[in-house]
């Protein structure tokens, strides 16, 4: 599979598990490439793929993001949000921090997966909505 197969899954994928599977692998990416171009920190501290193998649904890319990548990147920017906003998510992020309070969120997958997708400029096919029986 081809990196621009991985963008057009991200895209258009109507299974969210794969779409966010593929916003991740992109997101890592991208954050690997701002990781490498910092200088108190380069290759070494790289996050890679390695936290997205073995998940089976969505509650498990969530998680991932939650308790293991979103904290790995607060512990090597020794909780400097605004760096981490800055540097990292281009200002954004907003879905997945609370910037004044200095902590990660509780978001949900669709706040992560619109987070990741703007960090990439990835604009989202819009899932059709299920209606809701009361």
């Amino acid at each position: 599979m081809t990196l621009e197969d991985v963008r057009e899954t991200a895209r258009t994928e109507p299974d969210s598990y794969r779409s966010l599977v593929a916003l991740s692998i992109l997101a890592l990416r991208e954050l690997d490439d701002q990781i490498v171009d910092t200088p108190d920190f380069g290759k070494g501290k790289q996050i890679g793929h390695s936290y997205l193998m073995g998940l089976e649904d969505v509650p498990d890319v969530l998680d991932a993001w939650k308790y293991e990548i979103l904290p790995l990147l607060e512990e090597y920017y020794f909780g400097q949000f605004d760096r981490i906003r800055e540097e990292l998510f281009r200002g954004s992020g907003d879905r997945l921090f609370h910037w004044e309070m200095e902590e990660i969120a509780d978001f949900t997958a669709d706040d992560l997966r619109r987070t990741l997708a703007k960090l990439e400029g990835i604009t989202l096919a819009e899932p059709e909505t299920e209606s809701e029986e009361d």
